[in-house]
């Protein structure tokens, strides 16, 4: 038993470690694009450094960090709007982050170019102003755009022929929930959606949470999963997402949380459906 203990301990130690090591890295490469894109701002807009939209920017960008080294300890439903706003932002960062290298990219060309060069250097400044702006604009319109599909899902039908007897079933496949960064009201709106296509069988191929296991009860979520429809069945993997919040760790009690909502784990296992 003292065994198994400091085994258990010493797997939980290691499940921290690479936690943090991946929220670091993860930072990292947030303030290293957030840097960029400030630095380029700055010198296009050098006489408006003082004004809101930086001291918020700056402000954002250390709730984002914040909340990233909080997010390790599974604060539960209470804390999942901070996790929402941390990465709303942080995609707004990258966007424009990699818009702006782009267009410094195409610069880089035209210097090349010295015909080219001649006649864009007495515009530079200015076109560099209007595009940063630009960049800012395209990269909020595609964060509204995502949102709206998040909201929507786009549903794709594919007929597969197989040369071998097999059962004419509509299966479903759904991807990347990511409960957590939607409302129990939105996720009914996307069962609902599911139950139309009367499927035969669902699985759903991973990154269904944000959220660890013992917090998707609390949240709302299991009554609405439970409500799925499929004659053969529901079942799951799981993703980077769920490892990242302990699935996988807690890989039998995984089993019979997701069993609660009639749903069957697959892990390195197969079933025969129907005998078929």
């Amino acid at each position: 038993d003292i065994l198994i203990m400091r085994l258990l301990r010493l797997q939980l130690l290691k499940s921290m470690i690479f936690k943090y090591i991946h929220v670091t890295f993860v930072v990292i490469v947030y303030l290293s694009a957030f840097l960029y894109v400030l630095y380029r701002l700055n010198k296009a807009f050098p006489k408006v450094k003082k004004i809101v939209f930086w001291r918020l920017s700056l402000l954002l960008s250390a709730f984002f960090v914040v909340v990233q080294y909080l997010r390790i300890g599974n604060f539960g439903k209470s804390f999942l709007i901070f996790q929402c706003v941390a990465y709303l932002w942080m995609t707004i960062v990258f966007y424009t982050f990699f818009f702006i290298l782009l267009g410094d990219f195409v610069v880089l060309l035209l210097r090349r170019i010295p015909s080219l060069w001649k006649k864009f250097h007495p515009f530079e400044t200015r076109t560099r102003k209007c595009y940063y702006l630009f960049s800012i604009c395209l990269s909020a319109a595609l964060l509204a755009y995502g949102l709206v599909h998040f909201s929507h899902p786009k549903i794709v039908h594919l007929e597969i022929e197989v040369d071998k007897p097999v059962p004419d079933w509509n299966i479903l496949l759904v991807s990347d929930l990511h409960l957590g960064t939607m409302t129990p009201t939105l996720l009914q709106k996307q069962v609902e959606t599911m139950n139309a296509l009367q499927p035969d069988l669902v699985l759903m191929v991973g990154d269904q949470f944000e959220l660890s296991p013992k917090d998707v009860e609390q949240a709302g979520y299991s009554e609405v999963l439970r409500s799925i429809q499929a004659p053969q069945g529901v079942f799951v993997v799981n993703g980077n997402h769920e490892v990242r919040h302990g699935y996988l760790r807690m890989q039998n009690y995984a089993a019979d949380f997701y069993k609660t909502m009639n749903m069957y784990l697959l892990s390195d296992t197969s079933i025969v459906l129907d005998n078929q």
